[in-house]
């Protein structure tokens, strides 16, 4: 992501999906050397597009059993990832209003 992308007009993919009400979740990484600079921009970018901020989500994986080297995840630090996301998205999906099809899915979770 760009710093400097804290503009997105109507007339971007993003813009155009904002006003058909699709909401927007922006996950936020905490990566070395950079964990200041890019909170506040994670920060800053989900208050001006009014997205859903899931900061973070690589917080405490450096657990060498969680990475494919010493920076990406492997597979179990993918899985740690998409435990936080889940927890993060659950709630905000329960008061979502969804279209037909997906609602079918909710209720099969029920």
């Amino acid at each position: 992501m760009p710093r400097d992308a804290s503009r997105y007009p109507t007339g971007t993919p993003y813009g155009k999906r904002r006003q058909q009400g699709a909401i927007a979740i922006l996950v936020g990484m905490n990566v070395e050397p950079f964990n200041g600079d890019y909170k506040t921009l994670y920060e800053r970018v989900a208050k001006d597009t009014q997205a859903y901020l899931i900061p973070e989500v690589l917080a405490s994986l450096n657990n060498p059993r969680y990475l494919y080297d010493r920076i990406h995840p492997n597979q179990a630090g993918h899985r740690i990832i998409a435990n936080r996301i889940a927890q993060r998205l659950n709630p905000l999906l329960e008061q979502a209003t969804l279209p037909p099809n997906l609602s079918k899915l909710r209720q099969s979770r029920d």
